[in-house]
């Protein structure tokens, strides 16, 4: 089984192939010249090891020129691995807006042409540090 991905790659000749333990010193040594410390401490040979798939960029003389891992849950500090689903869900939890849309379009169009179509979405989630929250109330009249 070959590490190399088989899809035409143009002619700059870069390729992708799968990381490799031995790739460490390669990655590290470009993520430091790179980027220096604004990517922190990562582990790069528990990523390559762990990731869902890790994988190298390499030039024609298959020098490592880029590195990407991708895991299958968010990197959130306090979110267990196995509890992520569940973070997500209570997180981004959506609930049905038509009724609240419908009146603030009629009273305040200015948030549809400020923050787009979407725009409940948009003032909850464009400043997460705010922990902004959409709260509806509905009156009834008793008879």
């Amino acid at each position: 089984m070959s590490i190399y991905f088989n899809f035409d790659v143009g002619p700059t000749g870069r390729r992708f192939r799968r990381a490799i333990d031995g790739d460490k010193a390669d990655i590290e040594y470009l993520i430091n010249k790179t980027y220096g410390e604004i990517y922190g401490g990562a582990d790069i040979g528990t990523l390559i090891e762990l990731s869902t798939l890790s994988i190298c960029m390499i030039d024609v003389n298959k020098d490592v020129i880029g590195f990407m891992a991708l895991g299958d849950h968010p990197n959130v500090p306090g979110v267990s691995q196995v509890d992520w689903e569940i973070w997500m869900r209570n997180m981004f939890q959506e609930e049905d807006n038509d009724d609240i849309v419908e009146i603030l379009d009629k009273k305040c169009p200015q948030l549809k042409e400020l923050y787009g179509e979407y725009y409940i979405s948009e003032i909850i989630s464009r400043h997460p540090s705010m922990k902004r929250k959409v709260i509806v109330a509905a009156v009834s009249k008793y008879e």
